[in-house]
């Protein structure tokens, strides 16, 4: 039996159990033969078979510090990892038993392959929720659905307004921890480089797919039009960027959007991948008391050096506290609820 996560009480070892599982599922799950379009596959594969101990390795950290910091036995945890996909998460936390284990994601499309893969493993989410957050948590409160957890894991440094974001789950739900794992970590220098070097690399692209995109849906004669209505095209998107160019073309009044030299959004508002300090993480989550962890890096190269480094490095990660923020692959923001500590 592999160890996705060190034996130490019953929840690590109920979950190691079925990491064991999952592992085994997923390695003889035919995703060719499932009738799904072509790209939802291959993201599958993308998730699951590059590396797949890693991936189900962190779900199972994630997962089990979320469980140890509701302060709830895991079969009386109700949760919801956001922005699924197509996952382990919800399907490691279905498998340990938590009371109710609540799947979503904003594209119909990869809940339909979630429960097409859920059918193949034998589970079924209590249920299956399409669309942002908004949507999301109004329609969990309206359903009658408890709510201890809000887990998502590659997927908070995608969100175009996180203020809204924790806003939507507090109103909601305001006595939920939220835990969230992102590889977007402004404290390790390589990241922060790495950051700056893509999303520089691609500023150019994507601005003029933006403006190919306006010029389009508002049948602009001049392209010249969204510079005088819009400021820092990069980082608008979403709602807020037809907004502005509605501003515009009806009030001729210019809205400047901030600058931000680490990242880029598309017109759809998503962000290639947010780097924010901690301090911005505080402020927009400004209901909660917020604390960032370290994660882990990946042991399991087949170049035995690179293992090595790695188990070196998570070795003293695991020493230096806060200052392992600053070596991590990824970290871990743990949002909880100032309300609930009154």
């Amino acid at each position: 039996m592999k160890e996705f996560i060190k034996i130490k009480d019953e929840l690590s070892k109920i979950i190691n159990e079925k990491c064991n599982e999952i592992f085994h599922l997923i390695a003889n799950t035919d995703v060719e033969a499932l009738d799904i379009d072509p790209f939802y596959k291959w993201y599958f594969k993308k998730c699951h078979t590059e590396r797949p101990f890693f991936s189900l390795k962190t779900s199972a950290k994630l997962l089990y510090d979320a469980i140890k910091i509701s302060g709830k036995p895991y079969y009386e945890v109700s949760l919801i990892d956001y922005g699924a996909g197509v996952g382990s998460l919800y399907v490691l936390a279905k498998m340990i038993g938590c009371k109710q284990v609540f799947y979503n994601d904003y594209d119909a499309k990869f809940a339909q392959m979630a429960m097409e893969i859920d059918t193949i493993f034998g589970v079924k989410m209590d249920d299956y929720i399409v669309g942002d957050s908004d949507i999301t948590f109004k329609q969990m409160r309206e359903k009658g659905y408890e709510l201890d957890i809000v887990m998502s894991r590659n997927v908070i440094e995608h969100i175009y307004d996180l203020e809204n974001y924790y806003h939507d789950i507090s109103t909601n739900y305001p006595n939920a921890i939220i835990v969230s794992s992102t590889t977007a970590n402004w404290n390790n220098p390589f990241a922060h480089m790495q950051h700056v070097y893509i999303h520089l690399k691609n500023r150019s692209k994507i601005i003029e797919a933006k403006k190919e995109f306006l010029t389009k849906k508002y049948n602009l004669k001049d392209s010249n039009d969204i510079d005088k209505a819009i400021g820092n095209i990069a980082t608008a998107g979403g709602p807020k960027l037809d907004e502005a160019m509605e501003d515009y073309l009806k009030n001729k009044i210019k809205t400047q959007f901030p600058s931000n030299y680490t990242n880029i959004c598309n017109e759809y508002g998503v962000w290639g991948e947010n780097l924010l300090p901690y301090q911005t993480h505080k402020r927009l989550a400004k209901d909660y008391d917020v604390d960032i962890k370290p994660g882990i890096w990946d042991e399991d190269y087949s170049f035995r050096l690179a293992c090595f480094s790695s188990k070196c490095l998570n070795f003293v990660i695991s020493k230096v506290g806060y200052l392992g923020n600053f070596m991590s692959s990824y970290i871990i923001l743990v949002a909880k609820p100032k309300s609930k500590f009154i």
